[in-house]
């Protein structure tokens, strides 16, 4: 190995000496880009063409009709008052009214009944229409003109109503 290193510096050595020199680049001058056109490309022709506009489309909208609104809501006509001789008022203790609404009621009759009830309160005319929830008409078994109608208003219990209502039950 000793003879290899010496060789191949040898041939190296050798190899870069018979070269010639490189020649010497000769000094340029800054080039004029103005002058110098480039090369056509197949873009160039694209470029000189105008391009057509495409016709004015004119596209007609037909307004939707306003949507019709719905009807309202119909108000709920009042309930027709009773024709009663007064009524008794035990909404505060009982939750419901009764009114003397039968041809044998008189309202002296009506009230002396009324003031039989514990923390009643005679009202000269049917019970209020306002929170109620149902009705019960009772006729006496003895005597048929003295029909009462009993009014429940919330927040009584319309089932509960129903199994006290000794008579022809309803629902508001």
């Amino acid at each position: 190995m000793g003879r290899v290193l010496p060789v191949l510096l040898a041939v190296a050595l050798a190899a870069c000496g018979d070269r010639a020199p490189a020649p010497e680049a000769e000094p340029t001058s800054p080039v004029d880009t103005a002058s110098v056109e480039a090369p056509p490309t197949p873009f160039d022709d694209a470029l000189e063409v105008e391009p057509a506009e495409p016709p004015e489309q004119v596209v007609e909208i037909t307004p939707r009709p306003e949507p019709t609104p719905p009807p309202p809501e119909p108000i709920p006509e009042p309930a027709p008052e009773l024709e009663a001789s007064g009524s008794c008022d035990v909404r505060e203790t009982e939750g419901f009214c009764f009114a003397y609404t039968g041809d044998g009621w008189t309202p002296d009759a009506a009230e002396t009944h009324c003031a039989e009830a514990p923390d009643s309160a005679y009202l000269g005319a049917a019970c209020p229409l306002l929170g109620r929830i149902a009705t019960c008409t009772f006729v006496r078994p003895d005597d048929a003109t003295l029909e009462v109608v009993y009014t429940y208003y919330e927040p009584y219990d319309p089932a509960l109503a129903e199994l006290a209502c000794p008579g022809d039950f309803e629902r508001l």
